[in-house]
Formats: C-alpha cells, structure tokens, sequence
C-alpha cells in the first residue's frame, strides 16, 4: 500500500491500495504524479498516483516482470523503468488531460 501522510505531523492521512509488492517509487511534480514500481509476477509494471488529490489513477503492466526500480525525466515527463527480468528499459510517456 501507499501511505499519505501529513508532512507537519506524520500522522496518516490515507492508505491507497497497491499492485503488488512496491519496492521504488519516483515523483514529477510537474504532472503531480507519483509512480510505485512493483515486482512480483501478476503485478509486474508499476502503478500511478495523483498526488494533487491522493488518488491511484492506473496499473501500468510491463508484462516483462521485476519492474523493481524507474526515474522521471522532469523536463519531459518520461517515465524510465527497469524491467529487471529481461534487463530491458522501458519508457513511457504520460498524457496528460
């Protein structure tokens, strides 16, 4: 799961379901979007968040597997992520509304 928290106080403020096992995330704040990578089989890809109102927008599924690990390009809001079991990296591109 994806803890949000209050950055005053660290009390818990949501809990929002996961795919999986997360085991990175990255952050474009410029898109207000949060991505958390996961790594087991049946949830392999990574799952996408709006921070702006704490909310999971989508599972982005790889079918590659182990996608343990990504990075945001914040000037062009390309996601990279690892796709561990082929050693492949895979980039996305977001659209945004």
């Amino acid at each position: 799961d994806v803890f949000v928290l209050n950055p005053d106080n660290m009390s818990l403020v949501k809990i929002l379901p996961m795919t999986g096992s997360g085991d990175g995330v990255a952050v474009d704040n410029g898109y207000g979007l949060l991505y958390a990578f996961t790594r087991f089989k049946g949830s392999d890809g990574f799952d996408v968040y709006d921070t702006n109102n704490d909310t999971r927008i989508a599972h982005i599924s790889d079918d590659v597997g182990q996608t343990h690990t990504g990075v945001v390009d914040p000037a062009t809001h390309v996601v990279y992520a690892f796709a561990g079991n082929k050693a492949e990296l895979l980039a996305y591109e977001p659209v945004k509304k």
